[in-house]
């Protein structure tokens, strides 16, 4: 984003009309939020201004303001925190968005779900297990209110809850609240070891939680060195009340000594505690594993497993010597687990194994390589399909764990390649083998996370510390599920455990986010790849456009609901690659939209054999269709060598760059305004491309626009012609809100699905029209553009930031637009269909068909060859009132 223009001088105030949709001038807000709409002006502090804007927008009531200001926020840099689709979930709830609402509840708690304020929300607008689910975390919370509190407890109120409780233990005592239905008894047992300590509790009808349906007291009872406390109704079962075992005050670490693994040169950790299948299936996995010289020791830790098969399984295979086995007397989690183990047996190097991994042959033998290679290397993590940041093949993301026989190709690929290993800013403990020497240096595992997450990095930072490398075997590719243990409680535990590991290592995020960007593992992975037998896919989809436009997102997203596996040849590049890694020349990038194999691959089809490389990795793909956006950007030699691959070729039409008008070709600004009666020019030819279609390859088009358009551009040319389905856009029936906040002014939307210069300026040929009429049309730009600060600055104009089409309709709802236009002259034709729904009055655009397409009352076609000036007289006539226009082309004569 480009930097702001601040036109406010120290002491001046911000103009009135400035910054806030039409639903409130600042005339009623003054002084308050002054400060608020400099900060907002400010690129430094942006974001925060407009999460101040609107909380302080809901609490005046302004619920339209309020909505745009957190709108913008959930669309922009720095990523939006669970505070602002809270505030976003609260403005449309109250302007009665309800679906909106619940979207971003949801968003809200998958990024905080212990946020006491989230989960009020998400009781708000949310129903069934979701509900229950956010109540429990609402009890949970030491920094609920009473009344969240209140308001949990009614939510959980039944046969399955009714002992509810929120106890914490201190060094010298157990406190906090119990809730119980009215006229039921409630017994508390303190356990010590063997003695219990039974005693009933006696109702304060004054305390804060008590009501007309139930009961509640403060509990205070002494801390034990070992306790546990039981709470239950008396006429209940003893499986419907409340439990929980405390931490030791003097925790016992002793277990037997593992004689049999002192000499071992590997001791596998393997923690235990659901999962009865991944668990096995990993076991099964160890038994293949061999080392050229020295054994290896596997130890399980049953950490107190309340799945009494997975149990009985682990008790038995110990029993045959396939293993040894440590039973916790109650669970510690991971990181006391490991320590206790690590410290009980043996002395070799300690490989620290999730239970929900699979090890290809060798592994163990491929990790310990690495390791022994370099003196300093203190950990080494393997590659895997959910690895974080060694995740193949998308990186930094949860990939599907693939069937045995494919993880297996994937490992014997990445063998074969034998790349060096690469420094790693931390290890990851899912499959992480550490040197002996640097885990005594460092003590172990730090047990200050909890029940797990993020003790791992923490280790791996700490041996980084003391000079030790964080290395990753790039020639070995684990199998990892993935949060088998925790499940639904790992957003919750991730983001408990965040602010620790952040306040002791504060320069983690900056040293992920550099790897991300430097990608050193993308070039492996296109060796990797390269090897792999590609799945079948029924459909190439070749696009000169960025990955990230609108029409590519469509046209891949309509593919894959309907079934097929789509490769993308992208014939623009990719935007994820740095510009100081990137190659350069005639370079593509192929990938699978599915997220499978491939997903690294480039080839450089402008060098040598490069583009029959392309040709026989896409013969083994076994295309059976291809289809091209954008087709006049392809080089022709890639257009000839796909033509003899043998699939048919289908070209769409979604923009009229397609049609022979050349991309940001600049209209005459000279030429009069022509007379729409006159009909339509005939000076467009058909485009080069069309030379290159055989019998049987397709013209497609995205809508009845392009249609029209493409009709006229081919001179009747013959063609199979298709309309493809109508984009996906958000209904009626949605449920989204369908009456804007009245305003008393008119809202004039722009639609900017992408950013572009000729786009940023017509909008400040737009805004300075409206300056000059003297007129109070708001104008909501619905996207993004070049300097969105800039035209912020100006007035007149609030900018909603980038915008996917599903959003299209809550957010011109919301904003109550009552006219849209398209001010792409060449391109995005689909905008138009999708957005008719959500406008009142009318949608203008460019005309590429000259009067082909059949307008909708209220519309407004636009000649394509008027310069902005011209374009913008005429969107004035049609969208101010009509004692306006005449007023504004004097001031524009003048």
């Amino acid at each position: 984003m480009g930097q702001a223009l601040d036109t406010t001088r120290p002491g001046e105030r911000v103009s009135e009309d400035r910054l806030l949709p039409a639903s409130v001038g600042l005339s009623r807000i003054r002084d308050e939020v002054d400060a608020l709409l400099v900060m907002v002006l400010s690129p430094g502090f942006h974001a925060e201004g407009l999460t101040r804007l609107a909380a302080r927008a809901l609490e005046r009531g302004w619920l339209t303001a309020a909505f745009a200001y957190a709108d913008r926020r959930c669309r922009i840099r720095p990523v939006p925190q669970a505070r602002d689709y809270l505030l976003r979930a609260e403005a449309s709830h109250r302007l009665g968005d309800w679906t909106g609402a619940a979207d971003d509840a949801r968003k809200a708690r998958e990024l905080d779900p212990n946020d006491p304020l989230v989960n009020q929300m998400a009781l708000r607008c949310l129903e069934g297990a979701e509900r229950t689910e956010a109540a429990g975390a609402m009890i949970s919370s030491q920094q609920a209110t009473p009344a969240q509190l209140a308001q949990a407890i009614a939510e959980l109120d039944c046969a399955a809850t009714r002992v509810l409780a929120q106890l914490e233990a201190g060094p010298y005592e157990v406190s906090g609240w119990v809730s119980w239905p009215r006229g039921a008894s409630v017994s508390c047992r303190v356990r010590e070891t063997t003695h219990v300590e039974p005693f009933r509790l006696q109702p304060d009808e004054r305390h804060p939680l008590a009501t007309a349906t139930r009961c509640a007291t403060q509990l205070t009872v002494p801390r034990r060195p070992t306790m546990s406390l039981h709470l239950q109704c008396e006429a209940d079962s003893p499986t419907a009340g409340w439990e929980r075992v405390f931490e030791p005050l003097e925790p016992d670490f002793s277990l037997p000594s593992l004689d049999r693994s002192r000499d071992a040169t590997v001791l596998v950790i393997v923690p235990v505690y659901e999962d009865r299948a991944a668990t096995l299936a990993c076991l099964d996995s160890l038994k293949a594993q061999r080392l050229p010289r020295g054994e290896i020791a596997v130890v399980v830790i049953e950490d107190a497993s309340p799945n009494p098969d997975l149990v009985a399984d682990l008790v038995e295979r110990a029993g045959r010597g396939a293993f040894q086995l440590l039973r916790n007397p109650r669970n510690l989690g991971f990181a006391a687990s490991v320590n206790r183990a690590a410290t009980s047996a043996g002395t070799g190097d300690i490989l620290i194994l999730n239970a929900d991994t699979l090890l290809p042959p060798d592994a163990i033998a491929r990790l310990l390589g690495v390791l022994d290679a370099d003196p300093a290397a203190g950990t080494v993590t393997p590659l895997s399909n959910n690895g974080e940041l060694t995740s193949f093949p998308v990186p930094f993301t949860l990939n599907p764990l693939p069937d045995w026989p494919a993880l297996l190709a994937w490992d014997a690929a990445a063998a074969n390649v034998a790349a060096p290993a690469i420094d790693l800013p931390t290890g990851i403990g899912f499959c992480m083998l550490v040197r002996r020497g640097c885990w005594a240096a460092l003590g172990g595992i730090a047990q200050i996370y909890g029940r797990g997450y993020y003790e791992d990095v923490d280790l791996c930072l700490r041996a980084r510390d003391l000079g030790y490398r964080n290395l990753c075997a790039t020639n070995l590719v684990v199998g990892h599920a993935g949060s088998r243990s925790f499940r639904s409680d790992k957003r919750a535990l991730v983001v408990q455990n965040l602010e620790t590991i952040t306040a002791r290592f504060p320069s983690l995020d900056r040293e992920s986010a550099a790897f991300f960007r430097a990608t050193p593992l993308r070039a492996i992975f296109a060796e990797i790849e390269r090897q792999i037998p590609p799945p079948a896919h029924g459909l190439l989809l070749v696009t000169g456009l960025p990955e990230a436009h609108p029409t590519t997102r469509s046209r891949i997203r309509t593919a894959l609901d309907a079934g097929e596996r789509v490769l993308l040849l992208s014939v623009s590049g990719d935007d994820s690659v740095p510009t100081h890694v990137a190659a350069t020349g005639e370079t593509v990038r192929l990938r699978s939209a599915l997220g499978e194999v491939p997903q690294s691959l480039r080839f450089a089809i402008d060098r040598p054999n490069e583009l029959d490389r392309l040709c026989a990795y896409l013969r083994r793909a076994a295309i059976a269709r291809i289809e091209c956006l954008d087709l006049q950007r392809c080089p022709p030699g890639l257009v000839a060598a796909l033509q003899a691959l043998g699939p048919p070729i289908d070209v769409l039409i979604a923009e009229a760059g397609a049609l022979g008008v050349p991309a940001g070709a600049e209209p005459n600004p000279a030429s009069a305004i022509p007379d729409p009666e006159a009909g339509a020019p005939g000076d467009l030819r058909p485009p080069s491309w069309l030379s290159l279609l055989r019998a049987d390859d397709r013209i497609l088009v995205s809508d009845a626009l392009a249609l029209a358009a493409t009709r006229r551009a081919l001179h009747g040319t013959p063609a199979a012609w298709r309309i493809d389905p109508k984009p996906r856009c958000q209904g009626n029936a949605s449920g989204r809100v369908r009456t804007a906040v009245a305003t008393g002014s008119s809202t004039l939307s722009v639609l900017v699905p992408v950013a572009t210069g000729a786009a940023t300026r017509f909008l400040l040929t737009l805004r300075a029209a409206l300056a000059r009429a003297r007129s109070d049309l708001q104008i909501v730009v619905v996207g993004a553009t070049l300097n969105d600060l800039s035209l912020l600055a100006g007035g007149r104009v609030f900018v909603t930031g980038a915008i996917a089409e599903d959003d299209l309709g809550r957010v011109l709802t919301t904003h109550g637009c009552d006219r849209l236009i398209l001010p792409c002259r060449t391109g995005l034709f689909h905008g138009l269909e999708a957005a008719r729904p959500f406008v009142a009055k009318g949608v203008g655009y460019f005309d590429w068909s000259y009067g082909g397409y059949v307008a909708h009352p209220g519309d407004l076609a636009l000649d394509p060859r008027w310069d902005d000036h011209q374009a913008v007289a005429r969107i004035l006539d049609w969208s101010l009132p009509a004692a306006t226009p005449a007023a504004a082309a004097s001031e524009m004569a003048s």
